[in-house]
């Protein structure tokens, strides 16, 4: 029989805006005879096995797709979903699943990201492990290597802000039929839904704990007198102390009793793209392994993708060579956690390769940098308490204008009156109007250009339009009057009618999302919002394409 088939949106409109012939894999999560495929990648014989390492734990890999010119020429392969698309024509999606050597035709649904998550959620699971070797490349792989061991029996996690147990042989603190559901509701009881991230991401945080006892042998042991061997001579050790951070994606009506081998193969997947790191710089740096630089593990939410992307990068490498200036968030395009490994002493420059090869092989826009340092996904609970909110626009009712929509992409920080102990009510809108554009080119890395100006704000929608379409950074208005942060515009080009997502910088109280919406701190506003016998300056940031 065969399964359901739910295809992400976002997969869709990747697939269809391909121009010249690819074929790729399809990746995503079977559960209770539904497959769900949430992401892709081109096909390249010598990496197919690494890129579902940087995915979340349960992501596999679960069958092929092709675009062609034409429908003729179907390919047979060992992968049981085949997905053909046709070059050019926006609708031709077919699907097939491959039984017996022959394809059987599948019907296709349609996956939004808000009903994925509303059946999935994420595991993060963080924890330490040391790595003592040699300093040599063979005993550094079977020391990497031998890490699993410390897993294997030997681990218990447990689940921050709850008495939650998950063991190798069952759970403590929960009932032992209860869904990982379940305990996302009993964790995420009594917080505000109304978060700095304003994310509908449900993330459970897990910790890992080591069994320091050992087992009890039920045979006699010998007794003999202590043996100590000491080899005396010259030695040295690479000593490192590895930060794991692993991602699983979990259906919510997953038994918690299944979630502890799903844990332990995270951690697994976690020490691969570690030990790829660590061996690619050991052998840069000639063997010196005074030179090898501690990983560092980060988790990327490009919109387009619809999942989390996990890389590893250098730790040491400073952000000017990293090339933090002209760097564009495309976050409107990627929907699924990335997660990638950087060693401390890598630089962006030298990255700038692997990352074009990665928005190659994802199908993302080459002008959009999302796997930068910078881009990194922030959990609830990495911002600081008092700290300005990121996005606020985001959750505001919906325009009704019925125009061509666009809006600012990537993220910023939303600056207003009396921030940072500072007086500054009736006079510092302007500033603080700059800070949020300010903070929104530095999240994204991008340098400011030289502003545009205009006047006649509502008969500037074409303009504004484009702006956000090509460009997508806020725009600074003001001059005469008070100043305002304009975060997107909906233009009707029939009518000629237009809206303004609007972010007041006057706002004077606590980070409460929840007034600043409902009370019209941003918002929606029509043409009447600006003052007809003021004058206006816009400054819209223009952003260069580069990854």
């Amino acid at each position: 029989m065969k399964p359901t088939l739910k295809i992400s949106e976002t997969v869709i409109n990747r697939l269809t805006s391909v121009r010249e012939p690819c074929l790729g894999n399809l990746f995503g999560v079977f559960y209770n005879k539904t497959q769900y495929i949430i992401g892709l990648c081109l096909h390249f014989d010598d990496e197919n096995s690494q890129i579902v390492q940087h995915f979340p734990t349960e992501v596999e890999l679960c069958g092929i797709f092709e675009l062609k010119d034409t429908i003729e020429n179907v390919i047979i392969t060992d992968n049981p979903l085949y997905l053909k698309v046709t070059i050019g024509a926006i609708s031709d999606v077919q699907a097939s699943f491959i039984v017996n050597n022959k394809l059987e035709a599948a019907t296709i649904d349609i996956l939004t990201e808000e009903y994925l998550y509303s059946q999935f959620l994420h595991i993060r699971l963080k924890a330490q492990l040391p790595l003592i070797c040699n300093p040599a490349e063979d005993n550094i792989k079977d020391a990497l290597q031998e890490l699993r061991q410390h897993f294997e029996g030997k681990v218990a996690f447990q689940c921050q802000k709850e008495h939650v147990f998950l063991l190798e042989n069952g759970i403590n603190g929960i009932s032992s039929d209860s869904t990982v559901g379940d305990l996302c509701k009993q964790q995420l009881m009594g917080n505000d839904a109304f978060n700095k991230n304003n994310t509908t991401l449900d993330v459970l945080q897990v910790d890992m704990f080591k069994k320091v006892s050992q087992e009890v042998i039920t045979e006699p042991k010998k007794n003999h007198a202590p043996i100590l061997c000491v080899d005396k001579k010259k030695y040295e050790s690479l000593v490192m102390v590895l930060n794991l951070d692993a991602l699983s994606l979990i259906h919510r009506n997953l038994p918690l009793k299944n979630v502890y081998e799903i844990l332990v193969s995270s951690l697994y997947r976690n020490i691969v793209i570690i030990k790829r790191t660590i061996l690619k710089h050991f052998q840069q740096s000639g063997g010196d392994h005074s030179k090898i630089s501690y990983p560092e593990i980060f988790h990327f939410y490009p919109q387009e993708c619809g999942h989390f992307v996990t890389r590893v990068y250098s730790k040491n490498e400073s952000e000017c060579s990293l090339g933090t200036k002209n760097m564009i968030l495309n976050w409107n395009k990627v929907r699924h956690f990335v997660t990638r490994v950087y060693s401390k002493n890598e630089s962006e420059c030298s990255l700038e390769r692997d990352r074009k090869n990665l928005h190659s092989r994802l199908l993302l826009s080459p002008t959009h940098p999302i796997f930068r340092r910078v881009n990194k996904y922030l959990f609830k609970g990495e911002h600081h308490n008092n700290s300005p909110l990121i996005n606020p626009h985001e959750g505001v009712k919906p325009t009704t204008n019925g125009g061509d929509i666009g809006i600012a992409r990537g993220i910023y920080k939303y600056y207003h009156y009396n921030q940072d102990k500072m007086e500054d009510n009736g006079w510092g809108c302007a500033y603080r109007s700059l800070q949020t554009l300010a903070s929104w080119f530095h999240l994204q890395g991008n340098g400011l250009d030289l502003p545009n100006s205009g006047e006649e704000v509502a008969a500037k929608g074409p303009e504004l339009l484009n702006h956000f379409q090509m460009h997508g950074s806020p725009i600074m208005i003001g001059g005469g009057v008070l100043a305002h942060t304009i975060l997107g515009v909906d233009y009707n080009r029939q009518t000629g009618s237009i809206k303004f997502l609007i972010l007041d910088p006057h706002y004077v109280g606590n980070e409460n999302l929840q007034v600043i919406q409902n009370k019209g701190w941003v918002g929606w506003k029509g043409p009447e919002f600006w003052d007809k016998t003021a004058y206006y300056n816009m400054c819209l940031p223009q952003v260069p394409r580069c990854v």
